[in-house]
């Protein structure tokens, strides 16, 4: 038994010491983005503003995106906190462990690392050991760090039980992502379909639970994702889903364990999909292969962002009952005497949607990076194709894609908002308060063009400018950040309709510096090398 996992120590130091940037940005953004809004959460509502939110958060819209309302009837800062905090941490958590396994595990085995660490020394199954012992370091430190990052702050209702609890869950609920995408990188042959089925079935968990919530409460404790909301964390405080959660984890894991041990390297335990004969007239152009490649990925954030849009269109009706509790949360809003309350929670989270589009843009624009380095660009740039245009079409569906998703955003929104508060917004008001971003959403599109041009190794850090903006977004309406600061966000310079007026040289100016970054990025694509 001991064979099969030789050299798994060695090789987690050297996880940890190759992965270091990775596992310190991710874990430094959870626990801030859990801590540092906790003090917001202690003093955005009184009492009446806290009951009103609690009464209108049992709206089964909003019970479908952050859970059951629980203590309701005295409902602290610190149940508030947990119920609106917990399983969208949750959920970022989860996406953290699927690609942290699926990078050590099966896109090891596609770069051919795996084979070469298995000519050593070393145990038949520890690339697989290594990948969820690390993971379970991981969550455990994450979960620590939350926890005593809560505490720390010593706020009124924010108990020591209950901030640990609130860390176990999230480092819990990691642990669970983890084991499971271990199991489905032993069933398919590619890192790609290992992550998007885990991502699927995640996405299925979610609703799952959602539906439970709402109709049938065994079907969301059948979801790992209800069961752990059922901790009831700052309220019952209670470690028994926790606990079987992470049985269910162990059960995933050993599984994969023991299907790893079965199955070839480099091979998947169902066989991949036989593909076409003949190539369909769309993938003779590189255009059709880059839509080919992305069409799917779109398809699914468009239906996405329609429903988060009428998720929230369907509070319309309550947002005036406590709004008037909290002038934390009226700051937040950016309530202007004389303007529709309605049309300025509209234009928040219009201008969140914008932000949130960035999430499958980026990817889009940055997909030739990732096809260098797996060697599948070499195949179509020795045919009869320039680079430019091989990039131009990965930059072409970006840009449809930005404006299809931000009138996804303005009809899911206008839909619900039509159903529960007739005449309260108008579709051309949503969906000129949702194009205006367009030049922003198109900066940091250009930006991370010319990255991957100019800098290639380096272009993931327009993810962290990016959480550096997104994060500023919140921090800004709820604190006075220095001019400075907020200068450097492209999301400054957009008008928050109604209130601002459309500047149109400001917005020209934006899209033409976009436009300069994409030109220097496409020439500096051309001329270096390919993979530098």
């Amino acid at each position: 038994m001991r064979r099969l996992f030789a050299g798994t120590f060695r090789q987690t130091l050297f996880v940890f010491r190759a992965q270091r940037l990775f596992i310190a940005i991710w874990l430094c953004a959870l626990v801030a983005f859990s801590a540092f809004l906790a003090p917001a959460f202690a003093v955005m509502f009184d009492d009446n503003g806290r009951a009103a939110l609690a009464e209108a958060l049992q709206n089964p819209a909003m019970v479908a995106i952050i859970g059951p309302v629980y203590g309701a009837d005295n409902y602290t800062p610190a149940a508030m906190y947990a119920g609106n905090m917990l399983l969208w941490v949750l959920l970022a958590v989860c996406v953290m462990n699927v690609v942290f396994i699926c990078g050590r595990t099966r896109a090891d085995e596609e770069a051919g690392r795996a084979e070469l660490l298995r000519s050593l020394p070393a145990g038949r199954l520890i690339c697989l050991h290594t990948a969820i012992s690390a993971a379970l370091l991981i969550n455990l430190a994450l979960a620590l760090l939350t926890g005593l990052a809560l505490a720390s702050f010593q706020l009124t209702g924010f108990t020591f039980a209950g901030c640990m609890l609130y860390g176990a869950v999230l480092g819990a609920g990691g642990f669970f992502a983890a084991a499971l995408t271990a199991l489905l990188c032993q069933l398919f042959s590619s890192s790609r379909s290992a992550m998007g089925v885990s991502f699927g079935v995640l996405g299925l968990l979610f609703l799952l639970r959602a539906y439970g919530d709402i109709f049938s409460e065994p079907l969301a404790l059948i979801s790992p994702l209800g069961m752990l909301l059922r901790a009831r964390v700052f309220t019952a405080n209670s470690w028994q889903p926790v606990i079987a959660v992470l049985i269910e984890s162990i059960c995933f894991a050993a599984s994969a364990y023991m299907l790893s041990s079965e199955r070839d390297l480099g091979c998947g335990l169902l066989p991949a999909r036989r593909g076409r004969t003949a190539a369909d007239f769309s993938l003779r152009s590189s255009f059709g292969l880059a839509l080919r490649l992305t069409r799917g990925s779109v398809l699914i954030w468009l239906l996405v962002f329609f429903l988060l849009g009428a998720s929230y269109g369907s509070i319309l009706g309550d947002i005036d009952s406590f709004i008037d509790g909290s002038p934390v949360y009226q700051a937040v809003i950016g309530v202007v005497p004389g303007v529709a309350s309605t049309e300025m929670f509209a234009a928040m989270v219009n201008s969140i949607m914008a932000a949130l589009a960035l999430a499958p843009l980026l990817p889009i624009v940055s997909r030739p990076r990732e096809e260098e380095l797996s060697g599948r660009a070499e195949l179509t740039l020795s045919r009869a194709v320039s680079r430019v245009t091989y990039y131009s079409g990965y930059l072409i569906i970006a840009a449809i894609s930005s404006v299809l998703l931000q009138i996804a955003t303005a009809a899911g929104l206008y839909t619900a908002a039509a159903l529960v508060l007739p005449g309260s917004v108008s579709f051309g008001f949503l969906l000129g308060s949702n194009l205006v971003y367009l030049p922003a959403i198109w900066f940091f599109c250009g930006l991370c063009v010319l990255l991957v041009g100019l800098l290639p190794k380096a272009y993931t850090l327009v993810w962290a400018y990016f959480a550096f903006c997104f994060f500023g977004m919140f921090l800004s309406r709820i604190a006075e950040l220095p001019p400075a600061v907020n200068a450097l966000s492209p999301f400054e310079y957009i008008p928050r309709l109604p209130v601002g007026t459309v500047h149109f040289p400001t917005l020209a100016a934006l899209t033409a510096v976009s436009l300069l970054c994409c030109g220097g990025g496409l020439f500096c694509f051309c001329v270096r090398d390919s993979k530098a």
